[in-house]
């Protein structure tokens, strides 16, 4: 066996079709679960009542899974990412990484302007 069979067989499972490097957007959501819930418990809100920390909790776990999902739908992953920072915000979380990750795939993978406003063709 060669020693690049395994550069190989690590680029084709990297790059395979039809979703590229979804590995690497699980890694980075555990990543960001991890790192946002220590942010959070070194925010100072660990004074606030049990449900408000399970709820902080709760929108961090998800928006992390939004990050996951990003590529497979990254409408929905940017609304449930927006919604948990929001909610973690109005409990006194910490800030949230997980918007601008999604709104950036969101913004990559979409064909239109906005939601709702399809793209102008030149004809018109």
């Amino acid at each position: 066996m060669s020693g690049t069979a395994p550069g190989r067989q690590v680029h084709r499972f990297l790059t395979r079709r039809p979703q590229p490097l979804v590995l690497l957007d699980f890694a980075l959501a555990a990543l960001l679960c991890v790192g946002l819930r220590w942010a959070d418990a070194r925010s100072g809100a660990h004074h606030a009542a049990d449900g408000e920390a399970a709820l902080r909790t709760a929108g961090i776990v998800l928006a992390a899974l939004a990050v996951a999902a990003r590529r497979f739908c990254p409408r929905v992953s940017f609304a449930v990412a927006s919604l948990c920072a929001f909610m973690v915000a109005a409990f006194g979380g910490a800030p949230q990484v997980c918007v601008p990750l999604t709104a950036y795939t969101t913004a990559r993978s979409s064909a239109y302007a906005f939601w709702w406003v399809p793209p102008v063709s030149p004809g018109c």
